[in-house]
């Protein structure tokens, strides 16, 4: 029987990926808001605070923002034949984004089995990027308990996922900005000849 103690590991792998995984999450989620306060200046809002009130409210976490972009893009292009692709992508982050919003949510709301106060005893050595992430998820027949990630691997899989929603989102945005243009669908913002 092996024991491992807490105090005597280095976690620095494991604090890391949480924080790098809040911190991919995060950046997706501001740069959907900042899309959201320009899709209201190209349709006339003069001052970008006024959405960044509305836009930063609790109310507005991930879910509600990625819907809200989907909606009002579904709304701008509902009669833009070409557009349909670009709602395509859209629907197609939102789908992979939702699953993130879970995982985030799980990973924030639940119990972590790393840090000098924990001690494993088990038959074989205790592996240094494992890291038991265990969830209380009751179902209505009773206590239910639900392993969210198991190793710093497993974080680092998700982290991979958010990057490549990250680009993702960012060449989404693009499109739809340049589709507005394209189309002279901006009432908020003057051309300029040259």
């Amino acid at each position: 029987m092996y024991k491992t103690e807490g105090k005597n590991s280095d976690w620095t792998p494991h604090y890391a990926c949480i924080g790098e995984y809040v911190v991919q999450f995060e950046e997706i989620v501001g740069k959907i808001r900042f899309a959201l306060s320009t899709i209201f200046q190209y349709q006339g809002l003069k001052d970008s605070r006024l959405s960044e009130i509305v836009f930063g409210q609790k109310q507005f976490t991930a879910d509600p923002l990625i819907v809200c972009y989907e909606s009002i893009c579904n709304e701008l292009f509902k009669e833009k034949e070409k557009a349909q692709e670009i709602l395509k992508s859209i629907s197609s982050f939102k789908n992979r984004f939702s699953k993130q919003i879970g995982v985030r949510n799980d990973l924030l709301h639940s119990r972590y089995f790393i840090g000098p106060h924990v001690v494993y005893f088990s038959e074989q050595p205790f592996p240094s990027t494992q890291m038991p992430v265990i969830k209380d998820s009751p179902k209505r027949t009773g206590a239910r308990k639900k392993e969210v990630v198991d190793s710093v691997e497993d974080v680092n899989v998700h982290i991979k996922e958010l990057k490549e929603l990250n680009t993702l989102f960012s060449e989404i945005d693009m499109k739809v900005t340049r589709f507005i243009f394209d189309n002279k669908m901006e009432v908020g913002f003057k051309r300029t000849k040259g």
